[in-house]
């Protein structure tokens, strides 16, 4: 009856285990993504590291080519892309993009954290209108100088006309390009480059009747979860030991107990270690299969841009699982150390305990010990 119920306790164990064992891979590297993700500078640096703000440019040329190359080209010279590149650069420079990029990371996690009602940021354009402007301008008054000079039949054509500057097919003598300069701006200060001055949020999130309902819903769902996924580094570990505990409870003697849920746990950990580094392959394959989801002719220049990025979320989320990996291995490989010690102790002393009783009898029945004396 005894070993029917050992038997049975090692065979829930052995269930256990294998749960536990789940538990701690999964529940590992559930907690070093969220654990990651939910910190807004690993985004900022990601992004920043990842040379996002710089390569943003070159995309942007690249996508307006192959999206409306024809249209476009009939107001730049798509030839001249580095001097594009350049001049997208001057309206809208890396730093810019990086300053209004994380205002818009920080309104969202703010937003998480409940504290609005949506992510609130604002973005000013309004002095981007006028960089603009004198690049525009700048341009212009370039073409206008690199043109021939008028011949005396065209001169005699142009004589009371008045001359649109952007049709030129040649310099008029004594052209005041001054005059040309400062009317060029006043003209473009007249039109719109960018719809709004400032970008709001509140033009995004907007409750209109239709979906209103919808983001009100996400809303409560964000508020009501996104604390407990902020935690689950500190959950997640107390349902480990609850397990290990159980275990602990379930499986005989102390020697055994340590044994078996030390090497679980350095199962568990090794798993992990091997994980995170084939996991660098996996997430790339992951990657480009996603993205090769996406149509439009302008996927690999996408691709290329967030690479970087993505290696580098990769690196840590995978360098947050080896922290917890090398943890439980060590812990690990503590108990089972202490469980073999325990039980080679008292192995030990069952062994001496024995070899005394033995040598104690053959004392006792030696000639040496004398004459049995018999009482009369």
């Amino acid at each position: 009856m005894k070993s029917c119920f050992s038997g049975i306790r090692w065979i829930l164990a052995v269930i256990l285990a294998s749960i536990l064992f789940s538990v701690i891979t999964v529940g590992i590297t559930v907690i070093s993504v969220t654990k990651v993700l939910t910190d807004s500078q690993n985004i900022k640096d990601w992004l920043s590291r990842g040379g996002v703000y710089d390569k943003l440019a070159s995309v942007w040329v690249e996508i307006a080519k192959s999206e409306a190359g024809e249209e476009l080209s009939e107001h730049v010279n798509l030839d001249e892309e580095t001097e594009l590149v350049e001049s997208i650069n001057e309206v809208f420079p890396p730093e810019w993009l990086k300053m209004n990029a994380e205002k818009i990371i920080d309104s969202v996690y703010v937003w998480l954290e409940g504290e609005t009602e949506y992510p609130e940021f604002e973005i000013d354009l309004s002095d981007r209108s006028g960089i603009m402007i004198d690049i525009v301008t700048s341009s212009i008054l370039d073409q206008i100088k690199a043109l021939p000079e008028c011949s005396q039949e065209e001169i005699v054509s142009m004589e009371g006309q008045d001359i649109n500057p952007l049709e030129l097919e040649c310099l008029p003598p004594d052209y005041n390009l001054d005059e040309i300069d400062e009317r060029m701006a006043e003209e473009f200060e007249k039109q719109e480059f960018f719809q709004t001055d400032v970008i709001s949020s509140k033009e995004f999130f907007k409750k209109e009747d239709k979906d209103s309902n919808g983001f009100d819903k996400l809303n409560q769902l964000i508020k009501a979860n996104y604390p407990i996924i902020k935690k689950l580094y500190i959950y997640i570990p107390l349902i480990i030991l609850v397990f290990s505990l159980i275990l602990f409870i379930l499986v005989p003697k102390l020697s055994s107990k340590l044994m078996f849920i030390g090497i679980i746990w350095v199962l568990s950990g090794s798993s992990l270690l091997f994980g995170s580094l084939w996991g660098k392959a996996k997430i790339d394959g992951l990657y480009q299969e996603q993205m090769g989801k996406i149509s439009g002719e302008y996927v690999e220049e996408l691709i290329d841009l967030f690479r970087r990025p993505v290696e580098l979320a990769s690196a840590s989320f995978r360098g947050e699982v080896r922290q917890y990996a090398m943890i439980l291995v060590v812990l690990g490989f503590i108990l089972a150390l202490g469980g073999f010690i325990l039980k080679f102790s008292k192995r030990r002393y069952y062994i001496d305990e024995e070899a005394l009783k033995e040598a104690s009898s053959k004392e006792e029945s030696s000639p040496e010990s004398g004459p049995e004396v018999r009482l009369k």
